[in-house]
């Protein structure tokens, strides 16, 4: 999974959105940005952040579908009504709350003032 991008603002006003490790000259200006700067722990950090924050929903879906499956395997077919039930559960009650973590975890990072080469 690639990393979030990384928005550079040059002083003369040009904004781009670069990759990890990525370089920059300005058009406009000619200034070097270079986003090999940041601490490799810290967009670690970042990294793990939103992979969590995409594998959490995947994997209350798959839990809740193998459960459905298991119990139309064993004879009870009327289980499939249990599947809009889970997916209500987790879009009430679930994802607001991973949403509040994932905003205070997001306070928690580190803004990065690069400084140009």
């Amino acid at each position: 999974m690639a990393g979030p991008p990384i928005t550079v603002t040059c002083g003369c006003g040009e904004i781009r959105y670069l990759a990890y490790g990525e370089r920059w000259t300005c058009e406009k200006c000619g200034t070097a940005w270079n986003t090999a700067q940041i601490p490799r722990e810290d967009y670690d950090a970042v990294l793990r952040l939103r992979r969590r924050h995409i594998y959490a929903p995947a994997t209350v879906f798959v839990l809740a579908a193998a459960t459905v499956a298991l119990f139309i395997i064993l004879g009870r077919a009327y289980a499939i009504i249990l599947l809009p039930f889970a997916m209500m559960g987790w879009f009430v009650f679930g994802r607001p709350f991973q949403r509040r973590r994932l905003a205070a975890q997001m306070k928690e990072l580190p803004e990065w003032k690069l400084t140009p080469e």
